[in-house]
């Protein structure tokens, strides 16, 4: 008796290279959003949604750090 795996549906994972590339470009090209990485990506051949895009952009934080801790109570 093998042991099976439960197909639970749903879009499949994308390759880890193909998220190394988004990441990779996102990185190399800090003016694109993934809206043009997704066409770029399409150019190349890359069957991929646009929402993944966006999910594998490696993107900094936009959310403000809090400072009050470091400013001493004020």
């Amino acid at each position: 008796m093998a042991l099976e795996t439960r197909s639970f549906g749903g879009r499949p994972q994308i390759d880890a290279d193909l998220r190394a590339l988004i990441r990779r470009m996102s990185i190399d090209n800090p003016l694109w959003g993934a809206p043009r990485i997704h066409g770029e990506l399409l150019k190349l051949g890359f069957e991929v949604a646009q929402s993944s895009v966006a999910n594998g952009m490696d993107r900094p934080c936009s959310r403000p750090q809090r400072h009050a801790e470091s400013v001493g109570g004020f």
